[in-house]
């Protein structure tokens, strides 16, 4: 029974591990804390990853968020640096950079305040380096008068560990601008150990049922 038991959880936790992606949801202050020294960190992304975001100046989530949409638990509206947005102009170009502590695929990712122009001809657009590679944009979906700004992004395939975001355009109304709301994650594969371990522990219940048909 105690084999059995042990059987049942090492199957739990490889299912556990591999079933869902795991969403840094920055408009939950319940996901993450920012330190003194203005470091945002957590853990929870799987497999035993940690992160870590960092600024060109403070980071700041202070600005009240919508509620929920999306997935996103919308207390605030995510991330920003000095004020609650990342922008590029009046203040010189701001950047966040979200490091892992392994390799991630980055499958989602979710934008608050992120505009366009009420005619469509200028976009914001979120820029993101993938481990010092080119900017990958991701340009507003509203226009400035509607809603709030949310974007999400989702099928993507970005892969590395670290993942610089800057903002590359203009709504045509003050400041380019955005907020990071949220990071999705592929779900990340068990440590080859622990797959050699669970595999073992199956070897030694087949072989425990075999003796007992043969007894």
């Amino acid at each position: 029974m105690r084999l059995k038991g042990i059987l049942m959880a090492s199957a739990f936790c490889v299912g556990a591990t591999a079933a869902n992606a795991a969403l840094i949801d920055f408009t939950d202050y319940g996901d993450y804390v920012i330190t003194p020294a203005n470091v945002a960190s957590g853990a929870g992304v799987g497999a035993g990853v940690t992160w870590t975001l960092t600024g060109s100046g403070p980071l700041n989530n202070s600005e009240a968020g919508p509620g929920p949409i999306g997935p996103l638990a919308g207390q605030n509206d995510g991330i920003g640096i000095i004020d609650d947005e990342i922008s590029s102009g009046k203040k010189g170009s701001e950047t966040a950079n979200l490091t892992f502590s392994q390799s991630v695929t980055v499958v989602g990712l979710y934008f608050l305040d992120l505009f366009r122009a009420n005619t469509g001809s200028v976009y914001e657009q979120a820029a993101v380096s993938v481990d010092g590679g080119p900017a990958i944009l991701f340009k507003a979906l509203v226009p400035f008068s509607n809603g709030i700004g949310y974007a999400a992004y989702t099928g993507l395939s970005l892969t590395g560990t670290s993942f610089v975001f800057s903002e590359l355009g203009n709504d045509n109304v003050g400041v380019g601008d955005y907020a990071l709301a949220g990071v999705e994650i592929a779900p990340i594969p068990l440590p080859a150990g622990i797959l050699l371990l669970g595999g073992a522990l199956l070897g030694l219940g087949a072989l425990g049922r075999r003796r007992k048909v043969s007894a």
